[in-house]
């Protein structure tokens, strides 16, 4: 399980520094573990199961394996995944994913600008939870609550709006 501190401060894997050579699923798996489990709420948790991504490859989600290896490609969709999982139905993720896959760069721009919106919230916290006093940790709680389910539902709203206007693919 990883402190305030470090999910605060972590970084999503540029897109230069993703493997540039095709993985097997075990290397995949474990080079998304070691890059994304800063984020697990629990060490309980895993990053990606196999099943799921085999499940992911059945749903179109992201691209099959050519002769059991996974591209650079495959391997930054997941990172995408990973945070798009944590609000997202799997359909939804998909066709966001397939959204932003029309800009060739979307990965970029993906972890760019979550960049962002993670520094913005640096400000709010301390580094350290026991340093947050329980009444403003309890005010918090309410305020990102509230903000997560109505930044939930504009963005549903946005993808069936896209969805009405064919820009993405059905």
């Amino acid at each position: 399980m990883s402190s305030l501190k470090e999910s605060l401060y972590y970084e999503d894997p540029p897109y230069d520094k993703l493997p540039d050579i095709k993985l097997y699923m075990d290397q995949m798996l474990d080079y998304l573990k070691i890059n994304l489990e800063v984020l697990m709420r629990s060490d309980e948790d895993s990053v990606f199961t196999k099943t799921m991504i085999n499940n992911y490859v059945k749903s179109g989600i992201i691209e099959a394996p050519t002769k059991k290896k996974y591209p650079k490609s495959t391997v930054a969709d997941l990172v995408l995944v990973y945070h798009l999982k944590q609000c997202f139905s799997i359909q939804d993720t998909h066709t966001i994913l397939d959204i932003l896959r029309i800009e060739s760069s979307y990965y970029t721009e993906f972890t760019k600008l979550h960049k962002i919106i993670r520094a913005s919230q640096q400000s709010e916290l301390p580094s350290d939870l026991d340093d947050l006093d329980p009444e403003m940790a309890k005010a918090l709680l309410m305020q990102y609550a509230i903000e997560a389910s109505v930044k939930k539902r504009m963005a549903e709203l946005l993808l069936d709006h896209l969805n009405l206007n064919k820009i993405v693919k059905p």
